[in-house]
């Protein structure tokens, strides 16, 4: 049976493995169920074959896991997570924690807030949980222990120090009155993060909205 040859299996898995003999491949049966292996493989090559391979798994149904979605936010490009988003509800992209791993991310970061935000993601979702994919706990060491975290994409971006994703999100009218687990608000985040001109920068933010209710 072609889909069982291990010269096939070999082929697909290889990184230079085109999406249109993907394509083939899982029309035939190849791999049915167990298509995380691609859909990873294509997150991490941030091209537009990346894409086009993505497009061609979820073509076939393959089931989005919620760590593959938070992984496409943290380290894909916005269109893969785009082509991934479109077979999630916002319940799903909220368990998965991706508008606060796109808040951190090195790649697309406001791009791919913008589309979880028009996907129906909660800019004001709590996340708290421990994150078992070794490489997104790799990326987290530095402000977390043992992958764990905690807050909203505020919290993060505030707590990473980065700007550009933190006036993102408050000019998405974020709330600046949420406390993360341990009773920290994500200003409190960055000051302790040393951060502060992103801490004055949410304070404005918390003043205002203070005034304003």
């Amino acid at each position: 049976m072609l889909s069982s040859h291990p010269s096939v299996s070999r082929l697909a898995a290889d990184e230079r493995a085109s999406p249109e003999i993907c394509d083939v491949l899982l029309g035939a049966g190849w791999y049915a169920g167990k298509t995380g292996a691609l859909i990873n493989k294509a997150i991490n090559m941030r091209t537009q074959r990346g894409t086009k391979l993505l497009q061609v798994v979820t073509s076939h149904g393959a089931q989005i896991e919620t760590y593959a979605l938070g992984k496409a936010a943290r380290f894909g490009d916005a269109a893969g997570l785009g082509v991934l988003l479109e077979h999630c509800t916002p319940q799903q992209i909220n368990v998965s924690n991706a508008l606060s791993m796109s808040a951190i991310s090195y790649f697309d970061p406001i791009e791919k807030m913008n589309i979880l935000l028009e996907k129906g993601a909660d800019i004001d979702f709590i996340a708290s949980t421990i994150i078992y994919d070794p490489d997104i706990i790799q990326a987290y060491t530095e402000h977390y222990t043992w992958g764990q975290i905690n807050g909203t994409a505020l919290h993060l971006a505030a707590e990473w120090g980065l700007e550009d994703a933190v006036k993102f999100l408050l000019a998405k009218d974020a709330r600046t009155d949420i406390k993360d687990a341990g009773g920290k608000y994500a200003m409190e985040r960055a000051e302790k993060a040393g951060h502060l001109g992103v801490r004055d920068l949410i304070w404005k933010a918390f003043e205002k909205e203070w005034k304003e209710n």
